[in-house]
C-alpha cells in the first residue's frame, strides 16, 4: 500500500475512533447489561440492578449505566445499600484481552448511600468492607468513588435526623494482604428537619487498618470556614443569632467502639463584640473526647489552648447518644468571670429576654447544663455587679447566686447597695414558663423613693399598696411580692406581704388633694390589702394618729381609727375636697354637663371612729369629740357624735354630700346642760352649711328648739319654764337670728312673744300682746324689760 493509502487508512481509523468516542456514550448497548451487572455483583459482593448501559473510551475505557440499585445484606433490612443516578465502571484492559471483564474503578454519581446498623450484625458498611477484602485478592478489589452523593444513617428501622450531603469520596482498597484501606472525602452535614442543603463543608482523609476486633481507624476531619449560624442550625436546630465565622479540625483514632477524638475550633471575624464578651479576632477552643460508633455515644470536653492563643472563658462538655437515629444531647457550659453583657446577650438569643432598659456590668461565673428532652439547669455566681435601669444610677449587687432548675429561676440572698448607699438583701423566684414571679427584699434603712423607682421600672409588677404613693421618706423591714400573670397586667394577680416601718415619709394616695406626711408608721402588707399601725401623720397642718386596714373583699374594704389633738373646719374641708368635682368651665355650664366621678372615688367605702381633743368650727370650739363615720363615694355620714361645747354635752349626727358643685354639710344635735351663768339650757337643733372654712357663719342656716327650767338674768329677773324657737340664716348679715316664739313665766305671769338678734348677739323681744319689750344680749342671756 502506498504512502497515500496508509495516510487515508490512518485518517479513516482516526475518524472511526473519534466517532466511537462521540457516539458510544449515547448508544444503548443491552448486550453489555448482563456482563456489567455480573462484574459489579462480583466486585461489590451484592446483587445489583441497572439499565441503559453505554460505553465510553475516554479518559479510559469504561461502561456507563443508569438507575443503579445495590442490594444490602438482608441482615440489615430490605432497604438497598445504595441508589445511584449513574454508575461509571472502568475496565481493566489487561483482563479484557484475556476474555475477562474486571473493573478497575466503580464511580457512583448522584448516589444515595444508606449506612445501617443493627444490634446483631453491626454496621453494614463494615460487613461489606470485610467481605470484599476477604473475598478479593489484593489488587483485584476495584477502587470506589462517589460524586455529588448523599449518605444517610439508620439504626434498625429508625433513620437519623442527620445526613451528609454533596459527598465526594475516593476510596482506595489495599494493594497487599493486611494492607490499609484509604479514602479521601468532602461532604456537608445536614438535617432532615431543615430546608438547607448543608451546613459548612468537611474535608479530610482516613485509613482503616485490619485487626481484631474490627480494625483500627485513623480519620482526619477539617471544617472549612463556615458561619456560626450554620453550626447552630446543625446542632441546636435553629439560629440563635450569634455572628462570626469558624473553622474546625479533628482527628479520630481507634476502633469503632473507642475512637479517640482530638481537635480544636477556631472562631474568627467576630461581627459582634458581645460574643462571649471578647473582641479578639481569633478564639481557640481545643477539645478532647471519645466516640463510640457501636454504642452511638460521644463525649467531648474542652481543653486548654496552646501558648499564645486566646482562650474563650468557657469550659464545655458535650455528650451525645443515639447519634445515628434519634440523637440526644447533653451539654454543660462552665464559665469564669464571663462579662455580664455577654451573658445577657446569650440569654436573649436563647429566648430569655431581660426586662427592657436593664444594663449589667461585671463578671459572672457558674455553669449551665442542657439536655435533649430535659429542662435546663445551672447556677450563676456574681461577686460584684453594676445593675442599671434606664438612665438611673447603678445599683451594686454582690455575693449573688442565681440557680436555674428547669423553668424555675431562683435568686439566693444577694446583697444590694443602692445609688444612695443604702444596703439591702434580695431573693426571689421566677417561673419562666408561667411567668409567675416572687421576690423578698429586706433592709435596715432605705429611701422609699428608691424602692418605688425600681418597681416603676417594671410596670408589670405594679405599685406597692399605700407605700407606693410615697415620694419621700425612709423604710426598713422586709417585704415580698408574688405575682401570677394574667392576659393583661390588670388581670394579673399580685400578692404583697411583709412588715415595714416608714419614717419621715411624704405620701399622696390616689385622689388626695395634698400630701400626707407620715412621721412614723408600721405598715403590714396583706396580699392586695394592708394594715397601718402606730402612725403619726400630718395632713393639711393637722397632726393625727391613725391605724387603718384595707381588704378589697372586706365590708367595708377600709376601716380606720383616727385621733388628733386639734382639728379645724378648714382642715376638714381640705380633706373633703378630694371628693369634690373640679370646677366647671363656661362650656360645661352652658351645656349643663357634669364631670364623671372617678373610679377610685366610686370604689371608696370606709368606716371608722375618730377622737379629737379640740375641734374648731368657725368661732365655736368643741372638746373631746368622739364619733363613728362611714364614707361611701361622695357621701360621708357621722353617727354617735359626742362632744363638749361650752360645758354642755352634745350628741349629734352629721352628713356631708360632696360630689356636687357646692358641698353640703348638715348636722342634727341635742345639747344638754348648757351653762349660762344663771341656769342651764337644753336644745335640739339642725344646721346646714356649704363650707367648714372661714365665713362659716355667713353660709350657715338652721333652727333650734331651746328650753330651761330657770334662768336668772343679770337684771335680777328670774325666768321660769323658758321655751324658745330660733332660726338662723347667715345670709341675713344684719340680724341672722330669728326668734319665732319665746315664752316664759316671770313674777308669776306668763309672757310670750317673738324677736330677733344681730350677729353680735344684741337681741330684742317684743310681746305678742300688751306688755313690756325685752332687750339685751342673746348670749349669754342678759335681757331686761325696755323702758317705755
Amino acid at each position: 500500500m502506498s504512502r497515500a493509502g496508509w495516510k487515508r487508512a490512518a485518517l479513516a481509523a482516526a475518524l472511526l475512533v473519534v466517532a466511537a468516542v462521540a457516539i458510544l456514550p449515547f448508544q444503548d448497548m443491552p448486550a453489555l447489561a448482563t456482563p456489567l451487572r455480573e462484574a459489579l455483583s462480583r466486585s461489590l459482593g451484592r446483587r445489583v440492578e441497572l439499565d441503559n448501559v453505554r460505553c465510553t473510551l475516554l479518559p479510559v475505557p469504561a461502561l456507563l449505566a443508569s438507575n443503579l440499585v445495590i442490594a444490602d445484606d438482608p441482615a440489615f433490612g430490605l432497604e438497598p445499600l445504595a441508589y445511584a443516578d449513574e454508575v461509571r465502571a472502568s475496565i481493566r484492559l489487561s483482563r479484557l484481552l484475556l476474555g475477562s471483564l474486571e473493573l478497575g474503578e466503580v464511580r457512583l454519581v448522584g448516589a444515595s448511600v444508606n449506612i445501617a446498623r443493627t444490634e446483631q450484625s453491626g454496621f453494614n458498611l463494615g460487613a461489606f468492607l470485610k467481605q470484599r477484602l476477604a473475598d478479593g485478592k489484593p489488587g483485584e478489589v476495584p477502587r470506589f468513588s462517589l460524586r455529588q452523593s448523599r449518605i444517610n444513617f439508620r439504626t434498625g428501622p429508625w433513620k437519623s435526623v442527620y445526613y451528609l450531603n454533596g459527598v465526594d469520596l475516593d476510596a482506595e482498597p489495599p494493594r497487599s494482604a493486611g494492607g490499609e484501606f484509604r479514602w479521601r472525602y468532602e461532604a456537608s452535614p445536614a438535617r432532615t428537619d431543615r430546608a438547607g442543603q448543608g451546613f459548612g463543608r468537611f474535608t479530610g482523609s482516613g485509613r482503616w487498618m485490619p485487626g481484631p476486633p474490627g480494625g483500627r481507624f485513623a480519620v482526619d476531619v477539617e471544617l472549612e470556614h463556615s458561619a456560626v449560624p450554620e453550626l447552630m442550625q446543625l446542632v441546636a436546630g435553629r439560629d440563635i443569632g450569634l455572628e462570626g465565622r469558624f473553622t474546625a479540625r479533628a482527628f479520630l483514632d481507634g476502633p469503632l467502639s473507642a475512637l479517640e477524638v482530638r481537635g480544636q475550633i477556631e472562631v474568627e471575624d467576630l461581627e459582634r463584640p458581645a460574643f462571649f464578651g471578647l473582641r479578639s479576632r481569633n478564639i481557640e477552643i481545643p477539645f478532647r473526647g471519645l466516640l463510640n460508633l457501636v454504642a452511638q455515644t460521644l463525649a467531648l470536653n474542652s481543653a486548654a489552648p496552646e501558648r499564645g492563643r486566646t482562650a474563650a472563658p468557657l469550659n464545655l462538655r458535650l455528650e451525645g447518644s443515639g447519634l445515628l437515629t434519634s440523637p440526644r444531647w447533653s451539654a454543660e457550659i462552665g464559665f469564669d468571670n464571663l462579662p455580664a453583657p455577654a451573658l445577657l446577650d446569650i440569654c436573649r438569643r436563647l429566648g430569655l429576654e431581660a426586662p427592657a432598659g436593664v444594663a449589667v456590668e461585671g463578671g459572672v461565673s457558674g455553669a449551665a447544663r442542657f439536655a435533649t428532652g430535659a429542662a435546663a439547669n445551672g447556677e450563676l455566681r456574681f461577686p460584684s455587679l453594676q445593675l442599671r435601669i434606664g438612665d438611673a444610677p447603678a445599683v451594686e449587687v454582690a455575693d449573688g447566686l442565681l440557680r436555674l432548675d428547669g423553668d424555675l429561676l431562683t435568686l439566693e440572698n444577694a446583697r444590694i447597695t443602692t445609688p444612695k448607699r443604702s444596703p439591702a438583701t434580695l431573693r426571689g423566684e421566677w417561673n419562666l414558663s408561667s411567668g409567675s414571679l416572687g421576690f423578698d427584699a429586706a433592709t435596715e434603712d432605705m429611701e422609699i423613693a428608691e424602692l418605688n423607682g425600681a418597681l416603676a421600672a417594671f410596670p408589670a409588677l405594679g405599685k406597692m399598696p399605700l407605700a407606693g404613693s410615697c415620694t419621700q421618706g425612709r423604710w426598713r423591714g422586709r417585704l415580698a411580692l408574688s405575682m401570677e400573670p394574667g392576659e393583661s397586667p390588670e388581670q394579673g394577680r399580685r400578692r404583697w406581704s411583709g412588715r415595714i416601718s416608714l419614717s419621715d415619709s411624704r405620701c399622696q394616695p390616689e385622689g388626695w388633694p395634698e400630701p400626707l406626711l407620715l412621721a412614723k408608721a408600721q405598715l403590714e402588707l396583706l396580699g392586695a390589702g394592708w394594715r397601718l399601725r402606730e402612725s403619726e401623720a400630718r395632713f393639711a397642718g393637722a397632726a393625727v394618729r391613725a391605724s387603718a386596714q384595707f381588704q378589697p373583699a372586706g365590708e367595708p374594704p377600709l376601716t380606720a381609727e383616727i385621733s388628733a389633738e386639734r382639728v379645724t373646719g378648714a382642715q376638714l374641708e381640705r380633706l373633703f375636697r378630694m371628693a369634690q368635682p373640679p370646677p366647671r368651665g363656661l362650656f360645661d355650664r352652658t351645656l349643663r354637663r357634669r364631670a364623671g366621678m372617678p373610679a377610685w372615688l366610686r370604689r371608696l367605702d370606709a368606716r371608722g371612729s375618730m377622737k379629737v381633743s379640740m375641734l374648731l368650727l368657725g368661732r365655736q370650739e368643741f372638746e373631746n369629740v368622739e364619733a363613728h363615720f362611714r364614707w361611701r363615694a361622695g357621701h360621708v355620714s357621722i353617727d354617735g357624735l359626742r362632744a363638749n361645747w361650752k360645758g354642755a354635752q352634745v350628741e349629734a349626727a352629721a352628713r356631708a354630700a360632696l360630689w356636687q358643685e357646692e358641698p353640703e354639710y348638715s348636722v342634727r344635735a341635742t345639747v344638754t346642760g348648757l351653762e349660762t351663768g344663771g341656769g342651764t339650757i337644753d336644745a335640739e337643733l339642725e344646721a346646714a352649711t356649704t363650707t367648714l372654712e372661714s365665713g362659716l357663719e355667713r353660709r350657715t342656716r338652721g333652727w333650734a328648739e331651746a328650753s330651761s327650767p330657770l334662768l336668772r338674768l343679770p337684771s335680777g329677773a328670774s325666768l321660769r319654764q323658758v321655751r324658745a324657737s330660733l332660726s338662723y340664716d347667715g345670709e341675713r348679715s344684719r340680724n341672722p337670728w330669728r326668734l319665732g316664739s319665746v315664752s316664759f313665766w316671770v313674777d308669776g305671769q306668763f309672757w310670750s312673744g317673738r324677736g330677733e338678734a344681730s350677729a353680735e348677739g344684741a337681741a330684742r323681744i317684743w310681746p305678742g300682746a300688751q306688755g313690756a319689750r325685752w332687750e339685751g344680749a342673746l348670749w349669754p342671756p342678759a335681757l331686761a324689760p325696755a323702758a317705755r
